[in-house]
């Protein structure tokens, strides 16, 4: 029996006749596919595979779960969706098929794990707009403020033997860990004249100025400088302060994401700050500090002589008053490793004041 072997590289070609049609196209095609398989296999035609039922655990046994959103991985072949439940048990889960035979159901995050829980709508459906980058989630739904996350850590939250080197997160968790827009230390740092009988030098007799704080979060992302403390004057004829005690406030604690605190100083009223002070959490006295100033034991603070020489901070951060970010934003996207946000709410309406 003669055996004809043929490519259709062309694809389908349905615009002419039969007769005229190349050797590498087709006239139709139906419920099959051409190109590599998952299997490998490269130019066949082959019948596009079924779907298969994939058993799963990790989904709420309560109430009607709906996907309303969904966005591929294809760096680590997953997919990453959204689900809203009927009774407010909503939910980010992932669905991991690097391995194709042994597909995977991962949890993300669960609406009892954030504070405010994550607000998902059915009216307000997060579609595509929802992107990866890295470890990196992102996505809108123009109900909540655009949001972020690292879904290593969520996976790891959920299933603590997951294989990652990347810490997980913990919970409950506060809504701004989800954020786009990432937080400052809310409140200005306290400051306090001292005088230090052990050190015989006085640098601060002639200093005036400001001090402030930036973090700098695990993913590498950054908060605006906070609101500068009081103005610390020179020193009076007969003053003897020669430090500045510096505190953050215990009524404000750091988020659980926060990787790095910054104490920044600025001189007179000169808009330039320089960073004196990092607090590092892969540092572990660092770390022993913040611990220490969350759990409400002792605040986080510095002692500043004015005898060192600090960072300086570009003009562009020490001037920016706050991100330039919508409250509310319908549309987002990824380019050249830039997040694009489009159709969105700036600023907040004004509250309405009764006799």
């Amino acid at each position: 029996m003669a055996l004809e072997k043929r490519s259709f590289e062309g694809g389908i070609n349905g615009d002419i006749s039969q007769r005229l049609l190349l050797s590498t196209e087709m006239l139709n095609l139906m419920n099959a596919r051409l190109g590599i398989t998952e299997f490998g296999r490269d130019g066949r035609v082959e019948n596009v595979p079924g779907t298969t039922a994939i058993t799963q655990s990790v989904f709420p046994p309560y109430g009607t779960h709906q996907t309303i959103g969904a966005v591929p991985d294809d760096d680590r072949n997953r997919i990453i969706f959204f689900n809203f439940n009927s009774l407010s048990y909503h939910g980010i889960y992932c669905l991991d098929y690097s391995v194709p035979t042994v597909p995977v159901v991962y949890a993300i995050l669960y609406d009892s794990q954030v504070a405010t829980g994550l607000n998902f709508s059915k009216t307000s459906r997060i579609d595509r707009n929802a992107k990866v980058v890295g470890d990196m989630l992102y996505w809108t739904d123009n109900l909540n403020q655009p949001r972020r996350l690292n879904i290593e850590a969520g996976i790891k939250m959920n299933h603590p033997s997951y294989s990652t080197t990347v810490s997980p997160y913990s919970y409950p968790m506060n809504e701004s860990v989800l954020t786009l827009i990432r937080r400052p230390f809310g409140l200005p740092v306290t400051v306090a004249k001292s005088t230090d009988g052990g050190f015989s030098e006085n640098f601060i007799s002639l200093f005036a100025g400001q001090f402030a704080s930036r973090l700098v979060y695990r993913d590498g992302e950054g908060s605006v400088i906070s609101t500068p403390s009081s103005m610390i004057n020179y020193n009076l004829p007969s003053g003897t302060e020669n430090y500045i005690q510096t505190a953050f406030p215990l009524s404000e604690i750091f988020e659980q994401d926060v990787q790095v605190v910054q104490l920044m100083v600025r001189y007179g009223n000169d808009p330039n700050y320089f960073i004196i002070r990092e607090w590092n959490k892969d540092n572990a006295s660092d770390l022993a500090e913040i611990n220490a100033h969350n759990a409400g034991s002792t605040s986080l603070s510095y002692d500043f002589y004015n005898n060192e020489t600090g960072i300086a901070v570009s003009n562009e951060d020490s001037v920016k008053p706050s991100d330039n970010i919508g409250t509310l934003v319908k549309t987002l996207e990824i380019a050249d490793n830039r997040l694009f946000l489009s159709n969105y709410t700036k600023g907040y309406n004004t509250p309405v004041l009764h006799p």
